[in-house]
């Protein structure tokens, strides 16, 4: 089993995808991305909020591009009422929603102007989702990471991740099994690695919330060892630990 971006293998799911958003340029350009993705396909693109409910509730929608700001209902008035019927992508200008909209098990916030290369991350984000995992099978899940030396890999299997630590140009694994350095981008990881498996909490790091023992004032235990907690990333973690999002 693996998980997409740059050295990691895709694995894609066919999606009917619904554009709700009340400003025709920034919806065209959405579908302009939806029609580049051969896994993709547009139903209909509109601001039209009662079409997208009433083709959502009649199972003809997997994925929402859903706005914020419109005219009849809001998104996350949308958000209320169709549910958990199909995924949801949450597209705005404005960032303030980005918590509320989390709340309500969004796949992922892009902001406008959306570049191609985050619209793909977040729709394969949302097509991992669907990746079947049965609890006595998680350690089945691996990556295969870009050693030190052209054609050279290392298989990691997300159940040994303690926790990851950003190194400048590298990234650092520290695993149950030993430390793993490879070529990657922690912003890159955080977007493509399961969530909430994996979170977070700093610009350098994150954990594996399976292997979180405590947390104490601005750090995190992470199997011996404490792990600092992001000023920005606080709130969004505390919410995550409050509501037991890590326990599902």
């Amino acid at each position: 089993m693996y998980f997409a971006e740059d050295n990691l293998i895709a694995i894609r799911a066919m999606y009917r995808c619904f554009v709700l958003d009340d400003e025709k340029y920034a919806a065209d350009i959405m579908v302009s991305f939806i029609q580049k993705v051969p896994s993709l396909t547009v139903v209909e693109s509109s601001g039209n909020v009662f079409s997208a409910i009433d083709k959502i509730i009649q199972g003809e929608v997997d994925l929402l591009f859903l706005d914020i700001q419109m005219p009849d209902l809001s998104g996350i008035d949308v958000l209320k009422i169709i549910g958990s019927r199909c995924k949801v992508i949450l597209t705005t200008a404005y960032p303030d929603y980005a918590l509320e909209g989390f709340e309500y098990d969004v796949v992922d916030y892009l902001m406008k102007p959306i570049a191609f290369d985050r619209f793909l991350r977040a729709v394969e984000k949302a097509q991992r989702q669907d990746i079947p995992v049965q609890p006595d099978k998680q350690e089945e899940a691996f990556l295969m990471l870009k050693g030190d030396r052209k054609h050279k890999y290392h298989k990691v299997f997300l159940e040994d991740i303690y926790y990851i630590e950003s190194l400048r140009n590298y990234v650092k694994f520290v695993t149950a099994k030993g430390n793993v350095i490879s070529y990657q981008n922690l912003a890159m990881l955080s977007e493509s690695l399961p969530s909430p498996l994996f979170f977070r909490i700093h610009r350098s790091f994150i954990i594996s919330t399976k292997h979180l023992s405590i947390v104490e004032g601005n750090r995190a235990n992470i199997a011996g060892t404490f792990i600092p907690i992001g000023e920005s990333y606080k709130k969004m973690f505390f919410d995550y630990l409050e509501r037991g999002i890590i326990n599902r």
